[in-house]
This record gives structure tokens, C-alpha cells and sequence, in this order.
């Protein structure tokens, strides 16, 4: 009795160890996934009033601010006192994706999607089938096959690439016909690549489009090989937030029938056509925020039918054609440089009569400083021409009939650094009725200056107010800056010949 009792004991004492640890456990348990649930929550949890950070610092004509979803709101002031909204979605704006509704997918095994997913997910013959909203992670190789969303849903689709490579043969490598808004992230440290099985055939459509709205995230990089007509495109707002980009396209790189949005990252683009072209007739817009750019092209560069505004980044464009082409261009703040054998910046609105000044078309500069080399001209309104900031150095035309600055209505110069030189001599100068001196100088033929050889402006103590090294000979050239006085000297210099020039006017003109 005593052994029983004993034993009974030693069982009661270890049931009680085994339920404490089991109790502990289990609330061990509960605390992980509550706090990962928690996390979860506070990733895609609305923010409360008091904790919405405003960012109302008014930089270059921008303001941005956070609203209480954690969209980043962006307005930017234009000419005529116009203002733009963009908006960026706040889940596309974080790292993070939503691995409790994730389906991994390895595109080089058809048996890698589990049962319970085929309603959502399936392969049919070499296609992947997406008929669901939700976050598809995918890697591995898919050969020649496509990645389709069918299905009309109302949620969003999420490709996560991780070390995906999509070599097709059909006319899409990842294609969305329906209105599926689609988001496309690549993930932390991949590198996903998309290609043709045959690139001696006919070019296929698009490397990705989407019928609805399509947005790129992440901090991975993507390769588009060339064997498409178009790298990237939708039929909404395309919306680039980050990421690293090597897109080729025989006709275009990124296209949008709607807008295009680029708020950062990195971008190399080789077209036939068009770089990045929106043209849509009522609302199609370029917006760069930032990043950096390297474009060529033996077509245009960036096209947009209303309107383009450079707000920053570093934008390098070599073009066969013109390089930057709109009804309205705004120049906020950034680096560019251009080289193109046509026009360099165009402003024009096609529908109307261009032999007449055209209201609401514009070039303006606010800031930013532009390298750029055309032969044909430089810059070019066929509206209006505000030059209110920033440096703007042009090797203009060889051509004649073609000028370094043209505009068909009215000049606002009121700080903006100048150096404009030209081969040709047909110019036009830059009004009257301004806020800023300048000079027009014409050299000899027999002492043309030459490419290669730093153009400088110094002042009366010898500082240089700017510098500009021209990659065209020149015999003409216009000088503007904020720093000019009515009455003080200053030097020309060019190659071995330097020009002691006083200002006596608004317009000082050297023949």
C-alpha cells in the first residue's frame, strides 16, 4: 500500500511537471504566434491620427506627407500655379510581404504547388496559372511557358521574384489581361531574369504587361533580354518604386497607356523606339522622383503626351531622336546629361497649330543642373520658356535653321545659370522684358572656338561664376547668370582667347 501510494506520488508529481511544462509551452506557444500575429497587424494596420508623420518639408516644389494609411501623399507645384498629386501605396513602399498568405512556387518543378493551393495556383501544360489574388513567390527556371493571372478579382495579385528566370515563347512572360491590379517585388539580393527561347523569330509583345495598374518594389534586380517589342508595360498607372533594372526593348522599355511613375532605383534601358513613353491622349504624364538613369536609344528617350517632371535623380540620355519630348516639362532639381542627334528638350502639344505660341506648353527649370549636346536645338517651347533656376549648359546645333534656345511665347528668366553655345548663328535671344542679364557673343569664323576646351565666366576678382566644357565647336554663344551686374566686368574665356566684357544693359550683345 505504501509502494502504491508511493508510486501514485511519483506519477501525481510527474503529471504535474508534464502539465506545468505542457501549460508553459502552449503559453510559450501563444505568445509567438500572438506576437507575430501583432506583427502582422501593425505592419498592415491603419495609423492612428496621432501618429501620422508629416513630412511637409517644401523642397524644389515638393511636398510630401504621410496620411493615416501610410500612403505617402506627393504635390508638386508647377507653372501657372498647377500642382500634381502622387500617390504611393504604403504596403508597396515596405520590404515586407505577407508570408501567412505566401505560395512558393519553384517554376522548374510543376509538383512544387501543394494540393491545397490548386484552386488558387496551378500549371497547365508549361503555363503557370494564377487564379487568385494573394503573394506568389516564385523561383527556379519556367521554359517556355508564361506566368498568366486569370480571373477578374477585386484583390490584388503580389509576384514575389526570388532567382526566377522566365524564358518564353509565347507573346507575354508574365502577362495579366484582365483588370487584376498587380504588384511585381523583387526580392532583398535576387537576381530574376527574362528572355526568349528563340531571338532570331518575330519579337514578342511584352517581357510583363498588365491590364490594370502594375507597380515594381523591392531591392532585387530584373533583366529583360531582348527578343520583346516592349520590356515592361501596362494599360493603368505603372509604378516603379525601387529596384534594379536592365530592360531592353525594341520598341519600347517602360510604356503605360495611362501614367508613369518612378520614384527610385536603378535603370539601364536600351530601346529601339521609345525609353520610357506615356500617350495617353486626356491624362498621360511622366513623373520621376529619383534614381538613376542610363538610356539609349535610337529613337526618343522619355515621351509623355501632357506632361514630364524631372523632379531629381541622375538622368544620362543618348537618343537618335529627341530625348526629352512633352506638351509641358518641368526640371525641379538632379543631374542630366544628354546627347541626341535631334532636338534635345521639346515642349509641344501636338494637337495645336506650332507656328503659333501655345497656351499651357512649357519648359521650366528650378533647379538641377543639364548637360546638353544636340544638333539640333537645344531647348525648345513652342510655348513658353521659364528658366528660374539651376545650371544649364548646351552645346547646341550645327546646323543652321536650328537654334540653342527656342520659344514661341514668353521668357521667364529669373535664376537660372546659362552657357549656350552653338555652331549655328540663326538665334533667338532671351527677350527683354526679364529679371536677368546676359550676353550674346559672336566669334569669327576663322576663330571659331573648338570642342574640348573649358568655357569659363569669371568676375572682375578672377572667381569663376561658371564653367562648361563643349563637345561641339561653336561660333555663337549666350550667357546668363543671377550673379550679373548691370555695370560690373567680367571675362570671357574660351580656348586662347578671353573677352573683357562690361555690362552697360539687360543685354549686352558682342559682334
Amino acid at each position: 500500500m505504501k509502494k502504491y501510494y508511493k508510486n501514485n506520488k511519483r506519477i501525481f508529481f510527474i503529471l504535474l511537471i508534464y502539465e506545468i511544462l505542457v501549460l508553459f509551452a502552449c503559453n510559450k506557444k501563444l505568445d509567438i504566434e500572438e506576437s507575430i500575429i501583432e506583427t502582422l497587424v501593425s505592419e498592415t494596420r491603419p495609423i492612428k491620427e496621432e501618429e501620422i508623420v508629416k513630412r511637409n518639408v517644401e523642397e524644389n516644389g515638393i511636398i510630401s506627407e504621410v496620411n493615416s494609411d501610410g500612403d505617402i501623399i506627393t504635390t508638386i507645384k508647377l507653372a501657372n500655379d498647377k500642382k500634381k498629386l502622387i500617390e504611393y501605396d504604403a504596403y508597396d513602399l515596405g520590404e515586407d510581404y505577407n508570408v501567412y498568405k505566401m505560395i512558393e512556387v519553384n517554376l522548374a518543378d510543376k509538383n512544387s504547388i501543394a494540393l491545397n493551393f490548386k484552386n488558387q495556383i496551378e500549371f497547365d501544360s508549361d503555363d503557370l496559372i494564377i487564379k487568385d489574388s494573394g503573394v506568389y513567390k516564385l523561383s527556379g527556371e519556367l521554359n517556355g511557358g508564361q506566368v498568366k493571372i486569370l480571373g477578374d478579382f477585386k484583390g490584388k495579385v503580389e509576384i514575389v521574384l526570388d532567382n526566377a528566370s522566365i524564358k518564353t515563347n509565347k507573346n507575354f512572360a508574365i502577362y495579366s489581361p484582365n483588370d487584376t491590379p498587380v504588384l511585381i517585388r523583387l526580392a532583398n539580393g535576387s537576381d530574376n531574369y527574362i528572355g526568349t527561347n528563340d531571338k532570331a523569330n518575330t519579337l514578342l509583345q511584352y517581357a510583363i504587361y498588365a491590364n490594370n495598374t502594375l507597380s515594381f518594389t523591392g531591392s532585387g534586380s530584373l533583366f529583360i533580354d531582348e527578343g520583346f517589342l516592349n520590356a515592361i508595360g501596362s494599360a493603368d498607372v505603372l509604378t516603379f518604386i525601387s529596384g534594379n533594372y536592365s530592360l531592353f526593348g525594341s520598341a519600347s522599355a517602360i510604356s503605360s497607356s495611362s501614367c508613369v511613375i518612378i520614384r527610385n532605383g536603378i535603370y539601364n534601358l536600351l530601346t529601339g523606339d521609345f525609353a520610357i513613353v506615356s500617350l495617353n491622349d486626356v491624362s498621360g504624364y511622366v513623373y520621376i522622383e529619383n534614381g538613376e538613369f542610363d538610356i539609349i536609344s535610337k529613337g526618343c528617350g522619355i515621351v509623355a503626351t501632357n506632361e514630364i517632371i524631372l523632379a531629381d535623380g541622375k538622368i544620362e540620355i543618348e537618343s537618335e531622336k529627341t530625348a526629352v519630348k512633352s506638351k509641358s516639362i518641368d526640371v525641379l532639381s538632379g543631374e542630366f546629361y544628354i546627347k541626341t542627334m535631334e532636338d534635345a528638350i521639346i515642349a509641344v502639344d501636338e494637337k495645336k497649330n506650332i507656328s503659333e505660341a501655345q497656351e499651357d506648353t512649357y519648359i521650366r527649370f528650378t533647379g538641377g543642373s543639364a548637360n546638353i549636346n544636340s544638333w539640333f536645338d537645344g531647348l525648345h517651347s513652342y510655348g513658353d520658356l521659364y528658366l528660374e533656376g539651376g545650371n544649364i549648359y548646351i552645346s547646341g546645333p550645327t546646323r543652321h535653321r536650328n537654334y540653342i534656345i527656342k520659344y514661341n511665347g514668353k521668357i521667364v528668366l529669373n535664376g537660372s545659370d546659362v552657357i549656350a553655345l552653338g555652331a549655328s548663328t540663326d538665334i533667338q535671344d532671351l527677350g527683354d522684358g526679364i529679371n536677368q542679364n546676359y550676353i550674346i557673343i559672336y566669334y569669327k569664323e576663322r576663330f571659331a572656338r573648338q570642342k574640348g576646351s573649358a568655357y569659363q565666366v569669371r568676375d572682375v576678382a578672377d572667381n569663376i561664376l561658371m564653367s562648361f566644357t563643349p563637345e561641339k565647336d561653336y561660333r555663337v554663344a549666350i550667357i546668363t547668370s543671377n550673379k550679373f551686374k548691370i555695370g560690373d566686368t567680367y571675362s570671357l574665356i574660351s580656348k586662347d582667347q578671353e573677352n573683357i566684357i562690361t555690362l552697360l544693359d539687360k543685354i549686352t550683345i558682342i559682334k
